[in-house]
């Protein structure tokens, strides 16, 4: 099976928090590289206690995600470490970027930052689904935040002069404040 390209985001509450968090989260994923070659090859009777003992950051995360054995790991341990990769840093934002199997899954991974590392928002996205850097990752849907803020007419004034973007769709809606009903008439006539 091949693997591709997966990211992950998540934001804290100030820069200093995330900035903490990065060197525990890299301490987190060396252990998880060590732990899914364990989890690969074990053959052994008791992988949690095993587990526990050896990587105990993992082991955590298992017990966040409320994994009790050695099958509740499957697409949920590849989360890859294997070039001493860092966590990016950008403000109150922590970044990882890995090439991981197809079909693995990160949900957990976002549950397990935000319970122990009081991640306020986690996403991840991979290549397969079209993003292609972390760049492109969004933590917000930003087009459906101003798309709502639109549909608002009342609060127009508080966000002049927020961003210019901003302010040349404020002065469309401002100017025909109607035209958007017209053309939902429009619609539903035709």
């Amino acid at each position: 099976m091949g693997e591709c390209a997966y990211y992950f985001k998540a934001q804290f509450l100030t820069a200093k928090i995330a900035s903490n968090v990065a060197v525990q989260l890299n301490e987190f994923f060396s252990q998880a590289s060590a732990a899914y070659w364990l989890w690969q090859d074990y053959k052994g009777e008791n992988f949690m206690a095993e587990l526990k003992e050896k990587f105990p950051l993992v082991a955590e995360y298992g017990e966040v995600n409320g994994f009790k054995k050695l099958n509740d790991f499957s697409r949920h341990l590849d989360l890859k470490n294997e070039d001493d990769n860092e966590v990016r840093i950008e403000g109150d934002t922590l970044g990882w970027v890995e090439e991981v199997g197809h079909m693995s899954s990160w949900d957990n991974l976002c549950m397990f930052v935000k319970k122990k590392y009081g991640a306020i928002k986690c996403v991840w996205d991979t290549e397969e689904n079209g993003c292609g850097s972390l760049d492109s990752l969004q933590l917000y849907e930003y087009k459906d935040i101003v798309d709502n803020l639109l549909e608002h007419p009342e609060l127009f004034p508080m966000l002049l002069r927020v961003h210019d973007d901003l302010d040349a769709m404020l002065d469309i809606k401002m100017k025909n404040p109607k035209k958007g009903t017209k053309r939902e008439k429009k619609i539903k006539e035709s």
